[in-house]
């Protein structure tokens, strides 16, 4: 059994991944071996002839490589996990850049309103020296 440091946050995702594997000494592809996070992106995959698939995983939290083989099934279940994970992350993405563009939007707004902004501000630059 693998030693968790206790400073390390383990995502509960991941532990619910692990829980499952651990009696048989298996980590699953979405989990790190050695920081445990879940956040495990593909490098590289090929088929085998025998039906199954090496995997070539990094972590990008401790930037670990792990290749290994696993089956089509499980292949396939990393891959809808990694897609899952991009879309939420996509999602939290986009849900920051409207608030991002709403907040500058909010002081442009403000700038005007108080004459902080001046036909000078646009014109263009040019360097005089």
């Amino acid at each position: 059994m693998h030693r968790i440091d206790s400073t390390r946050r383990i995502r509960a995702s991941a532990l619910e991944s692990f829980a499952g594997h651990e009696c048989a000494g298996t980590i699953p592809p979405e989990v790190c071996e050695l920081c445990f996070s879940d956040l495990v992106q593909p490098v590289d995959a090929k088929a085998s002839s025998a039906g199954s698939v090496r995997l070539t995983l990094r972590c990008p939290e401790c930037h670990h490589v792990r290749v290994g083989e696993c089956s089509w099934e499980e292949a396939r279940e990393f891959g809808r996990h990694f897609a899952k994970g991009k879309a939420e992350l996509r999602g939290y993405y986009d849900k920051l850049a409207d608030e991002n563009f709403r907040d500058e939007l909010d002081c442009l707004v403000l700038a005007l309103h108080t004459d902080l902004i001046g036909p000078d501000d646009f014109r263009p630059y040019r360097y005089s020296g």
